[in-house]
């Protein structure tokens, strides 16, 4: 997208109901809005509240007032003020929400000697159960079909629906229904295995 006029013609189209400049705004601010609002939320508020979740309040609530012209595109041309403003107020009232009363977030205790930060690491598998592991995985692969096997593939990657809907070229509500199908063919195979 080049320029302000660019962008002015996408904020347009978007007011005229167009729901694919709805998808090219999202695809224009939503990682450096992620990255924002890692860099925003504060170390107690991370453990509650996901980068993830804001940048979607933030361009849900965007999108949704510009198309319905509640809200102005600014004169400048530039979305990024008006997000950058909204993120900073999804981020201060989720921290108001959070230090209120019994649930404020800077009276959690944490054992002596712990940092409150920090997860509890990950127990290693035993050679057996890597090997049984490995050959679940392998049955797995061979019932999925390509569609679902390349879902299973970026999730396993650590791929978010969002990553692996715009690797795929498709929607993030594919990508979960395929996901639902590779959980029903895995369930199905630990039936198959237990029985």
């Amino acid at each position: 997208m080049s320029g302000n006029r660019s962008l002015g013609e996408v904020l347009e189209r978007l007011q005229a109901g167009d729901q694919a400049a709805a998808t090219e705004v999202y695809r224009m601010y939503h990682e450096r809005l992620v990255r924002l609002a890692q860099r925003r939320i504060g170390p107690r508020l991370r453990r509650h509240v996901q980068a993830e979740s804001v940048m979607l309040s933030v361009l849900e609530a965007a999108l949704a007032g510009l198309a319905e012209e509640k809200l102005a595109a600014p004169a400048s041309g530039s979305l990024w003020n008006l997000l950058e403003r909204m993120t900073e107020n999804k981020i201060r009232k989720k921290w108001e929400y959070f230090t209120a009363g019994k649930r404020d977030v800077r009276r959690e205790v944490h054992a002596e000697g712990s940092d409150p930060l920090a997860e509890p690491g990950p127990r290693q598998p035993t050679p057996e159960e890597q090997a049984a592991l490995a050959d679940q995985l392998q049955k797995l692969r061979g019932r999925l079909k390509e569609a679902d096997l390349e879902v299973f593939e970026g999730l396993v990657e650590g791929y978010s629906y969002a990553e692996i809907a715009r690797r795929l070229g498709c929607s993030r509500h594919q990508v979960r229904y395929r996901a639902k199908r590779v959980e029903q063919v895995a369930g199905n195979l630990s039936r198959d295995r237990a029985g």
